[in-house]
């Protein structure tokens, strides 16, 4: 499966005994390869058809693979959170017939979220406003993964903390708030 053979079979083996040592055969038919025969997105839309095909690579005709599946699955995932959507839930379905496969995805993308505030936890010296400068992250723009990703690169960067944790993302009524945990270093006073 992890080179595309879907539809191949392994039959019990035939076993043989000689000079007191087992010998298993196993015969093993491959089937073909199966490929995608389509792609259909479905669920809630908030992207046109042709945005969300360009954010995924599943291309009819295209060896299928659990691993190519997942890392286009994650790359369609990055398209919503890069978008304002960091709750989106996505199911596939892969439906077979003979070695071609239908690629289903149904999409939850969940609310749209601006980041109204950020939060931190485990600073005790250093003031809050003082990261969220650091951050060069504006509250009230648009969810956007990357800018949070950088975000947090410019805060690892910073001397006196020893580590910036993964953040989470809460909703509290119609607020998203990002919640850091930081580490600061023991300071000479």
């Amino acid at each position: 499966r992890a080179l595309g053979y879907w539809q191949a079979r392994v039959y019990y083996p035939d076993i043989a005994v000689k000079n007191e040592q087992a010998i298993l055969r196993f015969r093993i038919e491959e089937g073909g390869r199966t490929r995608v025969d389509s792609l259909i997105v479905s669920g809630q839309a908030v992207f046109a058809h042709t945005e969300l095909m360009t954010a995924v690579a599943i291309k009819p005709g295209m060896v299928l693979t659990a691993e190519k599946v997942n890392e286009q699955l994650e790359q369609f995932l990055a398209f919503y959170e890069n978008q304002g959507y960091p709750f989106c839930v996505l199911e596939p379905d892969v439906t077979f017939k003979d070695n071609s496969a239908c690629v289903r995805v149904d999409v939850k993308p969940g609310p749209l979220c601006m980041i109204d505030t950020v939060v931190f936890e485990g600073n005790v010296v250093t003031r809050a406003d003082v990261l969220i400068r650091e951050m060069r992250l504006e509250a009230g723009k648009v969810y956007d993964q990357r800018r949070v990703d950088r975000a947090l690169r410019y805060l690892r960067r910073l001397p006196f903390l020893i580590s910036v944790g993964t953040p989470d993302v809460k909703r509290y009524g119609d607020e998203t708030v990002l919640i850091v945990r930081v580490q600061e270093a023991r300071t000479a006073r």
